[in-house]
């Protein structure tokens, strides 16, 4: 497993909370994506069967491929930005041993720090001209080190995929938004978006790694009534699918949450908000 560059995860991460939000891309881009794995029995074919490198994980492979090759983004972003992205780029390939000494490595290095070097709080205005006549450069940097390095992207994205799928996991109301979008989107059991969803995939035993997972995503404590399910003696463990089978739901472990046995059948195939897997490290003392 290569080293996990923090900030290039980090802004992996959060420019994926800013995509699941746009419903633009969710309802077009997102969905064009995961469609063909969504109908057919292929492998992997999540949606049906619990994959460990499922819906998580391929949304991750997905918004590396856009974040590292966004197309316009040369157009749309000031240059600024880009020269803080092209150097959390080279902080991502040298994390994945690329030489610090390669020439677009070294390069790129010296121009965005460069510009680093150049800030004048008195002189704003001459320090973003200066940036401006350098977005082609900067532009130039961006693909020579892409082109150059492309077999080692590829090599890496699989790490950040999944250490994006850990990110979402660990927030189990992310993960509740996410399999929620799915239906919203057009994964709901219906050819079209009429009507109420509907059941479309089998129900499928759940694996040990993903009941695991949950267990300890959870902390071993029931997502509703909070009861301590691992001190609890006499409580059964119930792993529920957030969004029903019944009600368009997948079997995936976006969709999963621990329950007590009391809960879980309270629940039955309802809706019901869904709490926060986040310790209240600072709220609780306020």
């Amino acid at each position: 497993m290569p080293q996990i560059y923090t900030p290039f995860a980090l802004k992996l991460h959060a420019y994926g909370l800013m995509r699941v939000l746009d419903p633009n891309w969710s309802g077009l881009d997102l969905f064009d994506f995961l469609k063909r794995y969504a109908r057919k029995r292929e492998t992997p074919y999540f949606f049906h069967h619990f994959e460990e490198r499922g819906i998580l994980f391929h949304l991750g492979l997905f918004i590396f491929e856009e974040f590292v090759n966004c197309d316009n983004r040369f157009e749309i972003q000031d240059c600024e930005d880009l020269a803080w992205y092209l150097d959390t780029l080279v902080g991502f390939l040298i994390a994945g041993e690329v030489s610090p000494n390669d020439k677009w490595i070294r390069r790129t290095k010296t121009v965005t720090e460069f510009f680093d070097s150049i800030y004048d709080a008195s002189n704003e205005e001459d320090y973003y001209r200066r940036l401006d006549r350098a977005r082609h450069t900067l532009h130039r940097l961006y693909d020579e080190i892409t082109i150059t390095h492309s077999d080692k992207i590829k090599e890496l994205a699989s790490a950040y995929a999944a250490n994006y799928s850990d990110r979402v996991l660990h927030d189990r109301q992310l993960c509740a938004f996410i399999a929620q979008l799915l239906i919203v989107i057009g994964f709901n059991g219906n050819d079209d978006l009429e009507g109420n969803p509907q059941q479309w995939v089998r129900r499928k035993n759940i694996p040990a790694w993903a009941k695991k997972a949950i267990y300890s995503r959870d902390r071993g404590k029931c997502a509703i009534c909070n009861t301590d399910i691992l001190f609890e003696l006499s409580e059964n463990d119930h792993i529920d699918h957030i969004i029903p089978l019944a009600r368009g739901g997948c079997n995936d472990i976006v969709n999963l949450q621990l329950l007590c046995q009391k809960c879980n059948l309270k629940k039955s195939d309802t809706l019901q908000e869904v709490t926060s897997s986040i310790p209240p490290y600072i709220a609780r003392r306020l």
